[in-house]
């Protein structure tokens, strides 16, 4: 695994974080296999936030690849639709 895709992994778990932190007090732990759900802490709101946060640090428009990223069924599925876009 390259160093950079370590980074991205990582930084894309601390926006995940702090999206989740933002609709809760809850401070929860992701992997690249938690799931994009409620029961995993993301809810609608957190994965709107997730959008958002994504948009801004990468600077892309992500309106046309929404429908894509939300059948994304964990963290690692995400960071996989990120990739074809950039």
């Amino acid at each position: 695994m390259t160093e950079d895709k370590i980074i991205l992994e990582e930084e894309i778990l601390e926006i995940c974080r702090e999206a989740v932190r933002q609709v809760s007090a809850e401070d929860r732990e992701f992997t690249m296999d938690t799931e994009l759900s409620a029961k995993d802490g993301i809810d609608s709101l957190a994965f709107m936030n997730i959008i958002i946060a994504l948009e801004i640090r990468f600077d892309v428009v992500l309106d046309e690849r929404l429908a894509a990223l939300k059948e994304a069924k964990n963290i690692r599925e995400l960071i996989e639709q990120l990739k074809q876009i950039r």
